[in-house]
């Protein structure tokens, strides 16, 4: 049997998914929260590192690489998340929407429901 990769906001240097939304023209690359949040150091330097891998990830050409259709689109760093963020975070993501805005990509955030735990 396969390891998993793993996914998610403790996995920085991973692209969680990558989805092109039709209505909006943009690709969107999507950042999971996979596990409650705990407001640690650790937690908040892991999702900066992964806001700033998705933005390489765009900047140095692998998105184009990998989805051609890619090119001349529109890109959003979105974050998919169950709980409320940690007031930490809520300051990232309005540094991140900020410093993103440049590069001409979007930042969006989306609540789900929480991933089923295994039994």
């Amino acid at each position: 049997m396969g390891r998993r990769k793993r996914l998610g906001l403790r996995a920085p240097t991973v692209v969680d998914l990558v989805a092109f939304d039709p209505q909006s023209d943009q690709y969107v690359l999507v950042m999971t929260q996979q596990e409650p949040f705990d407001g640690s150091e650790a937690e908040f330097q892991d999702v900066q590192e992964k806001i700033n891998a998705y933005l390489y990830y765009v900047t140095e050409g692998q998105l184009d690489a990998q989805h051609p259709d890619a090119r001349d689109r529109g890109v959003r760093i979105h974050l998919d998340h169950y709980e409320p963020l940690p007031p930490d975070l809520e300051e990232l993501v309005a540094f991140a929407r900020e410093s993103l805005a440049p590069h001409g990509i979007d930042f969006s955030l989306g609540r789900v429901e929480p991933p089923e735990t295994e039994t």
